[in-house]
């Protein structure tokens, strides 16, 4: 997908690699044999958020990801103010070059109380996303997506995933998803 490249094809993509080292950062690995490839990764993601400017959606939900993870967290938090100045007043991340009206929302970015992406949105913007995504169960009792659907495999796996992510989001939050008949 267009908005999942990176804009040179000679460079590494930013929101990749920040999810990468976010989850390596949450499996420990700092402490371990891929301590220095980490170690790199990490220099890299940080370089990249060293200079601020509008992102991409994607490209946002995932360096919030890894501000979350690291444990430098004067850091991480000055790189969330930093975002949070991009994203005044925002509910919602729109994706350039997906389906008309996809955006990332606040639950996708923070999906848990205590997410360090929580601090850019108002306690108001996450209960109405927790509504919506509450109401937005399907007869079969899953989620469904608002982005292009490239086949009927990738639609069936996203959906699965999207359901577990909903559970997990609204076990974290203090919710359940309603019961379908």
């Amino acid at each position: 997908a267009p908005w999942m490249a990176p804009p040179d094809e000679r460079s590494s993509s930013l929101h990749m690699t920040a999810a990468v080292a976010a989850a390596a950062h949450r499996a420990g690995m700092a402490e371990g044999p891929g301590r220095a490839w980490l170690e790199r990764t990490s220099a890299f993601v940080w370089e990249r958020l060293e200079h601020p400017g509008p992102r991409p959606g994607y490209e946002t939900k995932y360096a919030i990801d890894f501000l979350d993870a690291v444990p430098d967290r004067e850091r991480a938090d000055a790189a969330l103010d930093a975002i949070a100045r991009a994203l005044p007043g925002r509910e919602s991340i729109p994706v350039p070059g997906g389906t008309e009206g996809e955006a990332l929302t606040a639950l996708t970015i923070a999906p848990r109380p205590g997410h360090a992406g929580r601090r850019l949105f108002d306690a108001g913007a996450i209960e109405r996303q927790l509504d919506r995504l509450a109401a937005a169960q399907q007869a079969d009792g899953g989620w469904t997506f608002d982005w292009l659907a490239w086949d009927d495999a990738v639609a069936w796996a996203w959906r699965g995933k999207l359901t577990v992510d909903a559970l997990r989001t609204l076990a974290a939050n203090g919710r359940r998803a309603a019961a379908t008949a």
